[in-house]
């Protein structure tokens, strides 16, 4: 039996119900989701890659669909807020996946020894994209999770599994997008600096000289390759994450729209509402009401 094989197990032994596994000083999470829901939910997609061993997901960014399985995985290089919706899932057998974030402090010292001649591009590529599995990240993805699950390994051998899943990542199809995120003077940096800046300060008004002030840019060319690697302007970026925390603070109930809105940096209820509407689909009440009634997911 090949370690690909032995990956369902593992997760569905470490995880015997729907939920995650962190084991944060590595950035691991292992996940178990067996509801599909009707419709897509919301979220952010963290830079992270997500090694499935069982069952299928869809992400959609800007009318772009990402479906991801056992012979696919999904890069992501920033955080962007995305639409998602589980496609394959039962009880009997779950969506099962690992789900390693992307350090670019850890990521940095293996890109010169992967790419001794430097990087073809350092123009950003899209944050998200899909590639075939290779069957030697999920080895090492494999030997990964079974060292961090026992305490006699995870000192000694999850180190060493850890650089060889980074490795054999960066060789993939894949590994110019996510070595682009660890190359200081690369364009994809700047670009991730003014969206941590967004995470953290998603509430105030933005200032788009400001944000390409931080990414080292122009305002042209920042708005350029923010919306290259986003598929959104600075502003919808914006916009996502405050409906997207004004939605979360509905769901968990003792808020109203107006109280909502105003926390997340809404002058004018009229408009959250408008913008509320229009990016959920369905008014806040009549949304809330919906989502209430789906399982609740795992998230992206």
């Amino acid at each position: 039996m090949t370690h690909s094989r032995l990956l369902t197990p593992l997760i569905e032994s470490l995880v015997s119900s729907d939920g995650r596994l962190g084991f944060d000083d590595w950035g691991v999470t292992l996940v178990r989701q067996s509801d599909t829901s009707d419709r897509p939910l919301q979220g952010v997609l963290s830079a992270a890659i997500c090694i499935v061993a069982q069952g299928a997901k869809r992400v959609l960014l800007d009318g772009d669909s990402f479906d991801y399985d056992e012979d696919h995985l999904i890069v992501s290089s920033v955080d962007v807020p995305v639409s998602y919706q589980l496609i394959r899932a039962s009880v009997e057998k779950p969506f099962l996946c690992l789900r390693l974030a992307l350090d670019p402090a850890r990521i940095a010292p293996l890109v010169p020894k992967v790419f001794p001649g430097g990087l073809r591009s350092k123009s950003p590529a899209a944050s998200i994209g899909i590639t075939e599995t290779d069957p030697g990240v999920v080895d090492a993805a494999y030997r990964l999770a079974e060292a961090l699950a026992d305490p006699r390994d995870a000192g000694l051998l999850a180190g060493l599994a850890y650089e060889e899943l980074l490795v054999r990542i960066l060789r993939s199809p894949a590994g110019v997008r996510i070595a682009q995120i660890a190359v200081v003077d690369s364009a994809a940096v700047g670009i991730a600096r003014a969206i941590a800046w967004l995470r953290i300060n998603y509430r105030q008004a933005v200032k788009i000289e400001d944000l390409a002030r931080l990414a080292f840019m122009s305002v042209s060319s920042f708005h350029q390759h923010f919306r290259a690697v986003t598929a959104q302007s600075p502003l919808q970026y914006q916009k996502a994450l405050r409906l997207q925390e004004a939605r979360s603070l509905l769901l968990a109930g003792g808020v109203d729209a107006g109280e909502a809105a105003f926390h997340v940096g809404y002058v004018s209820q009229s408009q959250f509402t408008r913008e509320y509407s229009r990016y959920f689909g369905q008014s806040p009440t009549r949304d809330i009401f919906l989502v209430r009634g789906q399982p609740v997911g795992a998230g992206v």
